[in-house]
């Protein structure tokens, strides 16, 4: 077991559990750096809102021009660019990350992998987890929940049920270590970890 992250973890659940009034960790700061708290909060939410809407209406004209498969084989192709173009409009890191992950570039790292945990048990318990701040010396990094929506389920609902056998053997073929299906709608995916370095 990586020894970083269960001192991390337990921090994050501590934190989570001695109920934050918005669900965001935040490290002892100077003062400085916690009234820019909001500035981070707000700039996160922007990156998000315009990365996601990036990648949906993308997907949407795909879906469109060729249906299902066609938008399978352009997400490969399409998503990580249109993440990193964002990344360079924003001078920020973007990442997507999952442990049930499609592309194995989107599989969680240290911090990630403990605030996914984190994000985890409070979905489980039913405490509304919004978002985290985490500051470090040179970085600070934001994360954000990713939830199945219903338009989600085309790609990563329950195989035979929300898409049809073809559909299943694409995604597998495209992704033979495919993690990412079996989700229903309103399930915690993922997060968002958006780094702003100082």
């Amino acid at each position: 077991m990586n020894y970083f992250l269960t001192p991390l973890i337990i921090i994050l659940s501590m934190s989570l559990w001695f109920g934050k009034a918005d669900s965001t960790i935040q490290a002892e700061q100077q003062t400085e750096q916690q009234d820019n708290t909001i500035d981070y909060k707000k700039e996160g939410q922007e990156i998000i809102r315009n990365t996601f809407l990036a990648l949906n209406n993308q997907l949407r004209q795909a879906m469109e021009e060729g249906g299902p498969e066609y938008a399978i084989r352009f997400c490969k192709i399409a998503a990580l660019p249109i993440t990193d173009s964002m990344s360079t409009q924003y001078s920020a890191s973007i990442r997507r990350v999952s442990e049930n992950y499609r592309n194995p570039n989107n599989a969680p790292q240290d911090e990630e992998l403990a605030v996914l945990k984190v994000m985890e048990i409070a979905d489980k318990t039913g405490v509304t987890t919004s978002e985290m701040i985490i500051f470090h010396d040179d970085h600070t990094d934001y994360y954000a929940p990713i939830t199945v929506g219903p338009h989600c389920l085309k790609c990563h609902g329950v195989p035979l049920e929300d898409f049809d056998e073809e559909h299943a053997r694409l995604i597998s073929s495209l992704y033979p270590d495919d993690k990412a299906t079996g989700y229903k709608q309103g399930d915690l995916r993922g997060i968002w970890h958006i780094r702003f370095n100082k």
